[in-house]
């Protein structure tokens, strides 16, 4: 972090790089300080005029990652994305988790309203299935899975979760999840532990 601030003699291209090595990370190695760090070098690029429209596309994505969609929103509403669709309204759970629960939130029928939701992990095994409805892997296992009987009942419990692909673009899970809705993949903005 203490080189970030003293970044004055450090390239934009340099900066920007790092910004992309957060976002990789984000993804594969998660810790809870990314999206402070990506917000502190997407205000150095700020500063200097060097940042781009692709440089807030990148940090909206770990604010994303991150379950920083107010945070994301803002800054899309300050430096606008190519396209215009809205993040979608959330509606919260409204009370405190039992211990061994973790919240996920589920598309509301319609696709404009996440519902969250919550499921006990912490009491005896399940299955819980990271995917995305963009990998041709994971639909095809879906298809694989419905035509299976004994895959479908393996499955028929399991959760599936996704990350904050495409900025919560309704329109991205609405397909898979209309023709799958046994196998629907809801979204975790959250990373925690299960306690």
């Amino acid at each position: 972090m203490q080189c970030i601030e003293q970044s004055s003699g450090v390239s934009g291209e340099l900066l920007r790089a790092a910004l992309d090595a957060v976002a990789d990370a984000s993804i594969t190695r998660p810790e809870p300080d990314q999206a402070e760090v990506a917000l502190r070098l997407i205000g150095h690029l700020d500063r200097r005029g060097a940042a781009g429209r692709d440089d807030h596309k990148t940090l909206r994505a770990i604010l994303m990652s991150n379950g920083r969609v107010d945070e994301a929103a803002a800054d899309r509403a300050v430096h606008p994305a190519a396209d215009k669709r809205s993040f979608p309204a959330r509606r919260p759970l409204n009370r405190q988790l039992d211990p061994g629960q973790a919240r996920f939130w589920r598309w509301h029928v319609g696709g404009q309203l996440l519902d969250e939701q919550a499921i006990d992990l912490g009491h005896s095994m399940h299955l819980v299935i990271d995917a995305s409805p963009g990998c041709h892997f994971c639909a095809n296992a879906v298809v694989d899975i419905d035509k299976d009987p004994m895959l479908a009942r393996l499955f028929k419990h399991a959760l599936w979760i996704s990350r904050p692909e495409h900025g919560l673009a309704p329109a991205y899970w609405s397909h898979l999840n209309g023709a799958h809705p046994t196998h629907a993949m809801p979204g975790v903005l959250q990373r925690q532990p299960v306690g």
